[in-house]
């Protein structure tokens, strides 16, 4: 899709971003941008875990002490990489306000930055990680070459995956003119593969066939109607949608949690996801073509993949399924 003002289409991006996240609900609690607080089934977290997951477990066979996460929002993933392997971890965002929620949720710390013009040395960070932003970004080479510019071992990116150049066309065709901080890119492989050139390894993650599971199967209870509430009616509000998005989210966020979990809830537990989310990564990896994101490691410096993970799949899987959470954000408080 073609910026045709890219000054213009970043400020903009960057304001709705940080409204975005200035965000709190009917009780003065801040919607986060992940599931910071702890489980939840509900299929657009259910996603997240499963994207999540497979960066983690990529990330648990690279060797580093250092991390910056480009494009951080309010902090989670690089605070879950911190808890995990004791690492250093510094975000960067286009939004200050998002810089500022890592800080109260997470003390992690970073610098408001345009990521195709980063604040940082060359070689000053042992990994750049980058999940769901070069699809939002003016010039997505420029942001990677940035990455391998700053980082010592590897840059590792996720990004959403067009199956074919048909489904990349539909997706510009339908796509709302007034959504802000859209997808103005949609990768096939043949894309990826040009953008991260030839030492990249390619892997997928979130399979088409566990996402549709995921999404039959999700639940939620009411305590976090709240939540949901607030970013629809803020959505809503700011974007001017046309009837097709208006739909769309009140779907994900509302109409499909309005009756009990009830054998939902009972079939899809913790253990079960977990299982589901590790068999996800096995196939994703395994079999590309069956991926919804892509997911890529650009290794530098002949960085090698280690022979043993660095923290056992448990831990990662408990870690990522609530045992790892933030306090709730009461805006009083910031």
């Amino acid at each position: 899709m073609q910026i045709n003002d890219p000054q213009k289409y970043t400020r903009d991006t960057r304001h709705w971003l940080n409204r975005r996240f200035d965000l709190f609900d009917a009780e003065n609690v801040y919607v986060p941008n992940q599931a910071v607080y702890g489980f939840s089934a509900e299929a657009f977290r259910l996603e997240e875990y499963a994207r999540m997951f497979s960066i983690i477990r990529l990330l648990n066979l690279l060797p580093f002490d250092s991390v910056l996460d480009v494009g951080c929002a309010d902090g989670y993933l690089p605070a879950l990489i911190r808890h995990l392997f004791g690492s250093a971890v510094f975000g960067t965002d286009i939004s200050d306000r998002a810089l500022r929620r890592g800080q109260d949720l997470f003390d992690v710390y970073g610098t408001a930055a345009d990521a195709h013009r980063l604040p940082f040395s060359d070689k000053s960070m042992d990994i750049c990680v980058c999940s769901e932003v070069l699809e939002h970004v003016v010039n997505p080479s420029a942001v990677i070459a940035e990455m391998q510019r700053i980082a010592r071992k590897a840059v590792v990116l996720s990004t959403p995956r067009a199956a074919n150049e048909k489904q990349k066309q539909h997706h510009f065709d339908t796509l709302d003119k007034n959504e802000p901080h859209a997808h103005i890119h949609f990768f096939t492989d043949h894309d990826i593969h040009k953008l991260c050139g030839h030492p990249g390894v390619y892997r997928g993650a979130r399979t088409r066939l566990v996402n549709a599971l995921f999404d039959r199967l999700a639940w939620t209870d009411t305590s976090t109607l709240n939540q949901r509430m607030a970013y629809y009616e803020f959505t809503m509000k700011t974007v001017n949608p046309g009837p097709a998005y208006q739909q769309a989210m009140y779907r994900m966020l509302i109409d499909k949690y309005s009756a009990p979990g009830g054998w939902k809830q009972r079939l899809l537990s913790q253990n079960a996801i977990a299982r589901l989310l590790v068999a996800d990564a096995w196939l994703a990896g395994k079999h590309p073509g069956l991926a919804l994101d892509h997911l890529v490691v650009i290794p530098l410096q002949n960085t090698r993949f280690l022979h043993h993970g660095r923290r056992a799949v448990k831990d990662i899987l408990t870690a990522l399924l609530g045992g790892y959470r933030a306090e709730l954000l009461r805006r009083h408080s910031v």
